[in-house]
């Protein structure tokens, strides 16, 4: 792989993924609702992607989230005019939890640093945000390995109306979210207080493997 490659000769290189790359294949995905760029490849492609996941060859798992609407995605005559990108930050979590975490793909602790240590180190917030050390901002997402639920574009509650999971049945969802200390989600409900958001102060770089 070139990534191993580079790495090896020294590059300062850092590799992200999306969940769209490791559950979806053209050979299995009809219509262009999952038009997006890069576009989705192969089978082997996507279980070489689980593969390089597995041996921390990825750094992050990002979501390329799209907030579009069914209407703007397949507004246009063909596959050309279709706007690129979908909805996904909602599903990220459960998809890995469900098809990594849980079919033993990925650890727990791997998943932990996709999604959270490895882009705080490389965008220059670690400590302050991607730990649970003594003086970091203490946000957590706290999940359920054992929860199932069917996705549908109405669990999310966004401005889009539709999503590429529709009716897939997940097992493993985060159930809160705490941000500095304080709960900002509970059970797919948004219950924190407008401008609790805050800007991160970073240096960059301060990652190394």
């Amino acid at each position: 792989m070139q990534i191993e490659e580079e790495k090896k000769l020294g590059t300062k290189i850092f590799v992200e993924t999306c969940p769209h790359y490791l559950t979806l294949s053209y050979e299995q995905q009809d219509g262009y609702l999952a038009k997006v760029m890069p576009p989705i490849r192969t089978e082997n492609d996507r279980k070489a992607i689980w593969n390089a996941l597995s041996q921390n060859l990825i750094d992050t798992i990002g979501t390329d989230h799209v907030a579009n609407q069914l209407k703007l995605k397949l507004g246009g005559e063909n596959v050309w005019s279709a706007l690129a990108g979908f909805p996904g930050i909602g599903t990220i979590l459960p998809i890995l939890l469900n098809d990594g975490v849980n079919q033993n793909k990925i650890s727990l602790e791997q998943f932990v640093r996709f999604t959270s240590n490895n882009a705080a180190q490389i965008f220059g917030m670690y400590p302050q945000k991607g730990t649970l050390e003594k003086h970091s901002d203490a946000d957590i997402t706290m999940i359920d390995l054992k929860k199932e639920k069917k996705v549908t574009s109405d669990l999310f509650g966004g401005f889009s109306d539709y999503i590429v999971y529709e009716g897939r049945n997940l097992k493993g969802w985060p159930v809160k979210t705490i941000v500095r200390g304080e709960l900002v989600a509970e059970d797919f409900e948004v219950v924190g207080k407008l401008g609790h958001g805050k800007l991160v102060e970073r240096t960059i770089n301060l990652f190394s493997r």
